[in-house]
């Protein structure tokens, strides 16, 4: 079974120089184009500061496009409500303009300029106020 190298460069290090019977004046012959390398702890941590910058930095770009998402379908949502209580408060108008209609007699709607198949029209919003009025004055579009 063999075991996990160490996290720590010098122990990397030092357990190559354990294992490795040649000293290591010896193998650092073998490569003359090397430069020496001096091994320092504070070089590890350096890294681990780097790494956690850059995992924030991550992160805050993540939570900028996150909360630029977020916003958009708060947004597209806000507009949806907006929409729907819209058309309740149409609807709502519609159905007490045919109650207040309903309680007409035929003589008032005529009076009005009304027949009670208007009141149907009007009600369920097929047609408006102008365009029946309009279409008593031209007739209908063939």
């Amino acid at each position: 079974m063999t075991s996990q190298p160490p996290l720590f460069p010098h122990l990397v290090a030092a357990k190559w120089m354990h294992d490795v019977s040649t000293p290591v004046s010896v193998a650092a012959r073998d490569f003359p184009h090397l430069s020496p390398v001096t091994i320092n702890p504070t070089d590890y941590e350096h890294y681990l500061a780097r790494g956690r910058k850059m995992r924030a930095q991550a992160a805050g770009r993540l939570a900028r496009a996150l909360s630029t998402k977020l916003g958009q379908s708060l947004d597209a949502l806000s507009a949806s409500i907006s929409r729907i209580l819209q058309r309740a408060r149409i609807r709502r108008q519609r159905q007490k303009t045919a109650v207040a209609l309903a309680h007409l007699s035929p003589h008032v709607l005529r009076d009005i300029g009304l027949v009670s198949a208007d009141v149907s029209l009007l009600t369920h919003g097929r047609v408006t106020v102008s365009e029946l009025a309009q279409v008593r004055h031209t007739g209908w579009a063939h």
